[in-house]
């Protein structure tokens, strides 16, 4: 087509055409064009209104369908096969928009009939890859991140091998290479492709008129309002509020002192590399030579004289002398200065000299002109021209000038090559003996909205607001590679994204720009709220501490350090400013009045900030008491939906005592091993794996002179024989509980006992966190009193005393009197003591003479004398000292905090009386970072809490846990995405292997033979592993959401997720795991999941209350009820259904029942509910409100409970208190 009158043919419009003409969309109407001996002419207008996208219909085995200039109806177009599909609407497409939502953010998108795929583009630059046709709303889909805002066009080569997209504001073309499934499971890998280029016009430049020339290119500058372009697919992620498992850095020692500011409009500032001391700065019309004379900064302004005119100022660089400078001028000029004034000027370019650069010997500049000069060190002599023409390039340039002799907007020398950056977005390296080679190119001004591909070749074409239609070569071999950024080691660094400046991103606002001092310590940053930020470099995790500076009116766009890290420049955008902060030496700035602030207004100690301490800090002991239900349920409970059943019906489904009927067959599948075996009529606590250390500390301690130790876990408390390390048979109840009596404390925090063990000492969680003083063995309250606004981590009675006791927590220590029936308390004196300060602290110990220690969240170990600080050692930890044990004895003390292991030792540490001399201890955990929550000392040596279940590996809240052990074996999911294999459950109970995930795990099952594990994850995936050595022997990803339960049978694998979905898998085809069918009409989440023993049905246990029974693979729901009676299952994990309607309390309103499992022998059922209670039923048990037997142990929640493979064992898993009960059947 040879003419149109829009410009934008392309944008948000379309094209397409026949062996017989064209259609044309635009933003008005579209046409039909028919072509004839004249060219093309329009030869009917269909539609009035704007076009978006338009296709064509085939029809199979015959002619394309001609235009009737009328519109069909809807069930005409149903049946219609099209050429091509390009638009966002109609029924094949519905899946590209979301349930719930009217948005229309989706811009283009193109089908791949090949590999049954839809490419997708959208307002948030995203490229997604659908299934076609994708009917219903919703549709799942992969998302790809390349473009910084919306994505214009999407289309497919003709061999339908790559997709191109084309993004709007970032002006760039990315091609994406297409791997079907089979090859590397749909997942596509972004090739980078040549982008960027811009154009601009010269005809605003007059030499006609009188008045000073007005540069396009210049004007434009000048009036730029530095609006930036927000990532939107990086933001979320910034901008997420959550706790780092990195350690929150403190705010840099150094700070900055507002030096000056001015107001010009200012483009280069450069400093002298020979004086520290002195800088320039040149924009519109002026150029100023500055200095740091004391605090602050003079400037002179450059003497032109007679030699030229006052002209705006591009570009600047020093020459070999530290008093010569040279400037590039708008009108072409090169301007040399000595001092402050002009000695010469040299004409250097047409145009205004927008770049320029010094040599070992001479000089490079580059103009509007599009010529790169090369000059000798006098700038006397022009010693070579290089014009950038397309006719100079080498045949290695990946791609094609725009236009002859670009504006020159960069320049760069790297190993005797000079890397150019011109006007419309090329990037091109000049060897210096002439050969030129085009690196990079792409569209420019605007938006880029068109894209085709072409229909045979590797080719696509792309339009753009710059006015140039653009031919691409889809080339199987990217010029550019990428590399691994976190490798390299920069020479500088201004980004404000990626790990290492992580830290700098508040929880709103953005952040414009960064600048790293050349020690690689400070890290400035300037924000949209005026701010000028300080880190200490790297600053990694969430929300690093930070110093920071106001000045600036309105957003901070730009900050630099100067060459030698003495000054930070900063740049305003709405308020033009200029501003100069002067870097001042850490002990500077105690003895002055400060202009900054600190990032928070209750600012953390020396010590800075800890994820653990934080976590333990904010941590809700109420609502962990009052805990709610673990799922979201929904609907009428079982036990309340029930209906009693007519006389009729009852006699009717009860078969009379003597009937020739077939009876019905057992509910559970059962051998003829288990046939034989006995009901199991009680359980008895065997085994407890884990140590409750995540959220509690000094929990640890000897009995019997070192030969026993006593810790808790969930609700029980462990009694573990050191010489055999076997586990005791644990004291169950609440520590507050009594033999005569119970302490009517509020859920107390930490409790310690006096010297003698007749009181007891509490700390509540109430806001004012309650001291009390406890007679425990009568129940009665002696004293209490307000403890401290703050949470208090520990409270000990002295081992000498009944009446006195101190309490630590955040950012206080006190030392109290039990005088009668009050409490008083005097808080701790730092006095005059040296590098004493308020600190947060978390352990306390005592000496002999009246000393008490304390440990830091620092690290420090303070001692005191009486309430007086003494002395500090400090750095007795590199981290938080989270607790401390000593005794009168011999006045040793033990610490245990969080630090890297090293050869000289770990986080436990044994200490002298006066803790001078210390022996530290490697504890081999295998961990990057000990964390040491509790240590004891008795006389075989120290006790630390070491055990399967880390506070770093516990279990999730959500019902996860222990799958049925097969060869009595136990396999745990964790929280952290961690398979732990805790070994079999024979006397030598030990965790023999792990391996992490990368995401929390869900669910886990056994196959029935016991070769494979099969475990779901909560980012939608579910992985299978080879038992023996728990590799992965297979993987896939079809949701987006959490699976709640993986069910293997001999054959198939059944996933059910929280989206009212089960997939089905066909494990005999191989690794592969395509989906081979699936179950609908799913009212909730599934919850659970059973086959049945010929694996032809699955039940499946809802959200809302609801059992279903599909068959298995069609995924068809079974609803006639006699059919369900006779089917007999090969597992029982349900808690819905008549066979276990006994399961429900009474008082289920309150709490439900989580998991249940029936035994081998099909005679015994266990369940676990909200309440942390076990329970042991006969099974069936149909009527209400059944007989049974309760065990008590774990704290709230019960998330799973597994019989055995041979039914000796029952296996029960914690939610929050992340413990694994080994209940013995008897």
């Amino acid at each position: 087509m040879t003419k149109t009158k829009q410009t934008k043919a392309l944008w948000k419009s379309g094209n397409r055409q026949d062996s017989q003409g064209f259609l044309v969309g635009s933003g008005e109407s579209l046409r039909h064009a028919r072509r004839s001996q004249r060219g093309l002419r329009c030869v009917q207008t269909l539609g009035r209104a704007g076009v978006a996208s338009c296709d064509l219909r085939s029809r199979p085995g015959g002619p394309k369908q001609r235009i009737a200039g009328k519109p069909v109806s809807k069930e005409e177009a149903k049946g219609a096969h099209w050429m091509t599909w390009t638009g966002v609407l109609g029924p094949e497409v519905n899946g590209i928009w979301p349930k719930y939502s009217d948005v229309t953010d989706v811009n283009s998108v193109d089908a791949n009939y090949g590999g049954s795929v839809l490419a997708a583009g959208d307002d948030l630059g995203l490229v997604k890859l659908f299934r076609f046709p994708c009917l219903k709303k919703g549709a799942k889909f992969k998302k790809y991140i390349g473009h910084s805002a919306h994505v214009t066009n999407v289309r497919w080569s003709s061999d339908l091998r790559w997709l191109v997209s084309t993004g709007g504001a970032d002006h760039a073309v990315f091609q994406w290479r297409f791997l079907p499934e089979g090859v590397t499971n749909g997942v596509l890998e972004p090739l980078l492709q040549e982008g960027y280029a811009d154009s601009n016009s010269g005809d605003s430049d007059s030499d006609i008129s009188d008045v000073p020339e007005i540069d396009s290119d210049i004007e434009r500058e000048s009036q730029h309002n530095y609006e930036r372009q927000v990532y939107k697919d990086d933001l979320p992620q910034l901008r997420r509020k959550l706790i780092g498992s990195l350690k929150r850095q403190k705010a840099p020692e150094e700070g900055l002192r507002l030096c000056s500011s001015f107001h010009d409009k200012v483009f280069v500032v450069k400093s002298n590399p020979f004086r520290m001391d002195k800088l320039v700065t040149l924009g519109t019309k002026h150029i100023k030579f500055w200095q740091h004379t004391g605090g602050g900064l003079m400037f002179k302004r450059g003497i032109f004289g007679n030699l030229a005119k006052r002209e705006t100022m591009m570009s600047a660089c020093y020459g070999r002398a530290e008093d010569s400078l040279y400037s590039g001028a708008a009108n072409g000029d090169v301007y040399i200065w000595r001092e402050t004034a002009l000695v010469k000027t040299v004409k250097a370019h047409d145009g205004p000299v927008f770049a320029m650069c010094s040599l070992d010997k001479g000089f490079v500049t580059g103009g509007k002109d599009g010529v790169v000069e090369l000059w000798d060190d006098a700038f006397e002599r022009c010693l070579k021209t290089y014009a950038i023409k397309r006719t100079l390039l080498s045949p290695s340039s990946k791609g094609l000038l725009l236009e002859d002799n670009p504006s020159v907007r960069a320049i760069a020398l790297a190993h005797g090559r000079i890397l150019v950056g011109t006007k419309n977005g090329e990037i091109l390296e000049v060897d210096k003996s002439g050969p030129m080679t085009l690196l990079v190119q792409g569209h420019a001004e605007g938006e880029v909205w068109g894209l085709a591909a072409h229909p045979l070749l590797p080719v696509c074409a792309t339009v753009g607001d710059d006015k140039t239609l653009r031919m691409w070569e889809l080339s199987a071999n990217p010029g550019l590679v990428p590399l691994q950024a976190d490798k390299l080691e920069w020479a500088s660094w201004t980004c404000v994204l990626g790990p290492d400046c992580e830290g700098i991103w508040p929880a709103l606002g953005s952040v414009n720009a960064a600048s790293l001092s050349r020690d690689g310590k400070l890290l400035a940053s300037g924000d949209d709220f005026g701010f000028l930020k300080l880190f200490g470099f790297p600053c990694r995790g969430h929300f690093s501490k930070f110093k920071k500076y106001v000045g600036h009116s309105a957003n901070v766009t730009n900050v630099r350090w100067s060459n030698d890290d003495a000054l930070l420049l900063s740049v305003g955008g709405a308020d033009a400013a200029l501003m100069i902060w002067l870097r001042e030496p850490p002990g500077q700035r105690e003895n002055k009045a400060l202009d900054s602030e600190e990032s928070d207004d209750d600012a953390e100690e020396d010590g800075g900030y800890d994820s653990d301490v934080a976590r333990e800090r904010a941590a809700d002991y109420v609502t962990k008491v009052y805990s709610p239900s673990i799922r979201k349920m929904t609907g009428t409970k079982p036990h309340l939906q029930h209906k009693e059943l007519a006389l009729e019906e009852r006699y009717r489904r009860r078969p009379p005592p003597v009937s020739r009927a077939t009876p019905l067959p057992d509910k559970l599948l059962r051998n003829s091993a288990s046939r034989k075996k006995k009901a199991v009529e009680d359980l008895r606590l065997d085994h407890v794996f884990g140590y409750r250390g995540s959220d509690c500390r000094n929990n640890l301690h000897y009995l019997n002179d070192g030969a026993d130790i006593v810790f808790h876990a969930a609700a029980a408390a462990i009694v573990t024989r050191v010489s055999v390390v076997r586990r005791g048979r644990p004291n169950y109840g609440q520590t507050e509980q009594t033999p005569r009596g119970r302490p009517t404390h509020p859920h107390p925090v930490c409790s310690r006992q006096s010297a003698t063990g007749k009181l007891l000492l509490s700390v509540g969680v109430e806001p004012e966190h309650v001291v009390s003083v406890w007679r425990w063995q009568e129940g009665a309250r002696i004293a209490s009193k307000g403890g401290h606004p703050e949470r208090i981590f520990a409270v000990e009675f002295r081992p000498d005393s009944d009446s006195q006791f101190v309490s630590v927590g955040v950012k206080h220590v006190r030392f109290w009197t039990l005088a009668g029936g009050s409490l008083l308390y005097k808080k701790g004196a730092l006095g005059a003591a040296e590098d004493g300060r308020v600190q947060t602290m978390l352990a306390v110990a005592f000496g002999a003479n009246n000393l008490t220690f304390t440990g830091a969240i620092n690290g420090d170990v303070y001692v005191w004398r009486e309430h007086f600080l003494g002395r500090v050692v400090a750095k007795a930890h590199s981290g938080p000292v989270f607790a401390m044990y000593t005794t009168l004895r011999d006045g040793l003390i033990v610490t245990g905090g969080k630090e890297r292991p090293t050869k000289e030792g770990g986080a436990v540490k044994l200490w002298d009386q006066e803790m001078k001399r210390c022996r530290a201890f490697q504890l081999e955990t295998g961990q990057a970072v000990e964390n040491v929550r509790s240590v004891c000392r008795g006389k075989v040596g120290v006790a630390v809490p070491i055990a399967p279940l880390t506070p770093k590996r516990g279990l999730t809240p959500d019902p996860v846990g222990p799958c049925r052990p097969a060869q009595g074996k136990i396999l745990v999911g964790t929280k952290d995405g961690e398979i732990i294999d805790l070994g079999t459950l024979a006397p030598e109970r030990k965790l023999l292997n792990k391996v992490t995930l990368g995401h929390p795990a869900k669910c886990t099952s056994y196959s029935p033979n016991g070769e494979m594990v099969s475990i779901g994850m909560e980012n939608g995936e579910f992985i299978v592993l080879l038992v023996n050595s728990l590799s992965v022997w297979g993987k896939k990803r079809d949701r987006s959401v959490a699976i709640q339960d993986v069910r293997p049978d001999n054959r198939f694998l059944a996933v059910g997720c929280a989206e009212s979905a089960v997939d089905f898998y066909d494990l005999s085809l191989g690794s592969s795991l395509n989906r081979i069918g699936y179950c609908k009409d799913i009212p909730g989440r599934v919850i659970q999941m059973d086959f049945s023993a010929d694996g032809k049905h699955i039940q499946v246990s809802t959200s809302t209350y609801a059992r279903q029974v599909h068959e298995v693979p069609s995924g068809k729901m079974l609803t006639e009820a006699a059919l369900v009676e006779r089917i007999t299952w090969a597992t029982w994990t349900s808690i819905l259904g008549d066979e276990v309607l006994g399961i429900w309390p009474r008082n289920a309103d309150k709490a439900d029942v989580n998991c249940a499992c029936v035994s081998r022998a099909g005679l015994n059922l266990v369940t676990g509910d909200d309440l942390g209670l076990i329970k042991l039923f006969d099974f069936p048990c149909s009527e209400k409100f059944a007989k049974h037997k309760r065990y008590s142990g774990h704290s709230a929640h019960v998330t799973n409970a597994r019989f055995a493979c041979d039914d000796k064992f029952v296996i029960s898993a914690g939610g929050s208190d992340r413990s694994l009960f080994v209940w013995k059947c008897q």
